[in-house]
């Protein structure tokens, strides 16, 4: 349809272009505008209909029945090709307001899918490199604090580490959450119901002890 910006997936602009009420708006004006062409181009053609009759005035019965047919010649040849042109004119302009609606609608798409991606990076980050590690550097203090190798405050800070990660995790869930979201919306979808699943999981595993 268009060429299509940042990571929007030809499929996507499809899916955009059904759902998306201004871009199913853009398209029936284009129907519209085609057809409205079609029909100033029928105006060129003459408008045939055939009549029938049966005059009784004839002695001849064989004269009685009668068929024609009646051709409709076009004229004013200058008003009619003004008015293909016309048409021609608002269906390249309807065309041309589809392109940059689908236009825009694939740079949004394009930018949905990249903050996504990025949130993606920044939850498993979270939830499958600090969380692990937090947790260990827990267990370590509380493990040399029982040997007494370690101080009770490094405990404590171990402790406040992981609650930080915890929250961490917590947080880049949902903001991946928010930009699956707002991807089902640049796409036309209604977000919650058919709206691209987030990554399973967040901080699960987590606990104090």
């Amino acid at each position: 349809l268009v060429a299509l910006p940042g990571d929007a997936a030809p499929g996507d602009v499809e899916d955009a272009v059904r759902e998306r009420p201004e871009l199913r708006a853009a398209a029936a004006r284009v129907r519209a505008r085609e057809a409205g062409e079609d029909l100033a181009q029928r105006e060129f053609l003459p408008d045939f209909r055939l009549m029938g009759s049966y005059d009784r005035g004839w002695n001849e019965t064989d004269m009685r029945p009668m068929v024609g047919l009646e051709v409709n010649v076009p004229l004013q040849m200058a008003r009619r090709r003004a008015a293909v042109d016309e048409a021609r004119a608002e269906l390249a302009r309807a065309r041309h307001e589809q392109a940059r609606l689908a236009y825009e609608a694939a740079a949004e798409i394009g930018a949905a899918h990249e903050r996504l991606a990025e949130a993606d990076h920044l939850l498993e980050l979270a939830r499958d490199r600090m969380l692990p590690a937090a947790r260990d550097q827990l267990t370590a203090a509380r493990a040399g604090f029982e040997t007494g190798r370690t101080p009770f405050a490094d405990v404590i800070e171990a402790e406040r580490m992981l609650r930080s990660a915890e929250l961490g995790a917590l947080e880049a869930q949902a903001e991946t959450s928010r930009r699956a979201a707002a991807l089902a919306a640049a796409l036309g979808r209604i977000p919650g119901l058919d709206a691209p699943s987030a990554p399973a999981g967040g901080p699960s595993g987590a606990h104090h002890d």
